[in-house]
């Protein structure tokens, strides 16, 4: 995915110092990339757009139609879960159109990933005896479910979930969710506004490290997207 966001950006740096030709066969890579990329993550039964070929995952597990990148593919193997973060960022760098963003909203707002807060970055969460469960999720009890990046509620992506809701055209949800990231990030361990790194996935709660930048960086870029400026006195 950031293969090919950079490949577009390199293309617009060669195209505004005017190599119009370099900058066409970037784009053109770039284009590739993406076609790559939903290949392979976007199961699919039609294939009119990308190619008329089924991809790997559609031959090798049969998947059928999805609604989100699916997470991880292997010669041998695949995760159906949806990686919250990863599907947020698809649409936010234009690897997905708007209608397979819309389509992996309905799915991520139909099984709750902004509740209590926004967001779960994995869902569902990965538990003891499933085929993707590993033991060393249990050291430190930090990727247990619900935990860390097995499905804990994370600001940072929280907030790139508002700027897709508003990319979408859903400004009044994405306003609505961005007070409900307020109130998590307002949260803390030891006093408010702590901006903590990770909350618990169905409690809410901070368990991460406290005063992280990414997550207040990432809360003030989601008010210059719906821009929103603090009032002047």
């Amino acid at each position: 995915m950031l293969s090919h966001f950079c490949l577009i950006c390199y293309s617009n740096i060669l195209r505004h110092l005017g190599n119009e030709e370099k900058a066409a066969d970037y784009a053109d890579w770039s284009h590739h990339v993406r076609q790559v990329i939903l290949r392979s993550f976007w199961p699919s039964t039609t294939r009119s757009q990308e190619g008329g070929l089924p991809s790997f995952s559609d031959v090798q597990f049969g998947l059928g139609d999805s609604r989100y990148l699916v997470a991880q593919i292997s010669p041998f193997n695949y995760s159906w879960r949806c990686d919250v973060y990863a599907n947020l960022l698809a649409f936010l760098m234009n690897l997905v159109d708007k209608h397979r963003a819309m389509m992996t909203f309905r799915f991520m707002w139909g099984v709750g990933v902004n509740e209590p807060w926004p967001v779960k970055n994995l869902y569902p969460p990965v538990h003891a005896g499933d085929p993707e469960w590993r033991d060393y999720f249990a050291v430190n009890l930090l990727n247990l479910p619900n935990h860390y990046h097995n499905g804990g509620i994370w600001p940072f992506v929280g907030a790139l979930w508002v700027r897709y809701t508003h990319k979408l055209g859903m400004s009044a949800l994405a306003r609505r969710e961005l007070v409900k990231l307020a109130q998590l990030c307002a949260q803390g361990v030891a006093q408010e506004c702590e901006f903590n790194e990770w909350h618990h996935g169905v409690t809410g709660r901070p368990m991460g490290k406290a005063f992280q930048a990414w997550s207040a960086a990432s809360f003030i870029q989601a008010c210059h997207d719906l821009n929103l400026e603090p009032d002047e006195e």
